[in-house]
């Protein structure tokens, strides 16, 4: 299938499909200067989303995709995953101890902010 038939069946845009294949996520063939789709590349487009709906980087997602190319069902590609899936766990971690922190201010500004308005309504 075309492009076109490929980004309707995926309920995507054009524009990520081509920001996928100019990152190297999506290598469908090419006919002419037509890019055609297949199964695989359906599959390979479902990874995808699925792995962004996870976080992971472009990056990083290339690198399980590379992974999963050359060293399947190995312990290098299980290790190496292991490491990308516990550096995104560390990057989570650090965002909601951040977040912690921006809570704990702003519920302070709000109780601050709460009891300027009952002194006012006194």
């Amino acid at each position: 299938m075309y492009i076109s038939e490929f980004v309707k069946n995926q309920s995507t845009t054009l524009d990520t499909v081509k920001f996928y294949i100019k990152n190297g996520l999506l290598t469908p063939e090419k006919d002419g200067s037509w890019y055609v789709f297949g199964e695989q590349d359906a599959g390979d487009f479902k990874n995808i989303v699925e792995l962004k709906e996870l976080g992971f980087s472009i990056k990083a997602i290339k690198r399980i995709k590379e992974l999963h190319s050359t060293s399947c069902s190995t312990d290098e590609q299980w290790m190496e995953n292991l490491s990308i899936v516990t550096d995104e766990l560390a990057d989570i971690d650090s965002k909601i101890a951040e977040l912690m922190k921006r809570k704990i201010k702003l519920d302070k500004i709000r109780t601050e902010l709460k009891e300027k308005l009952r002194r006012q309504d006194v």
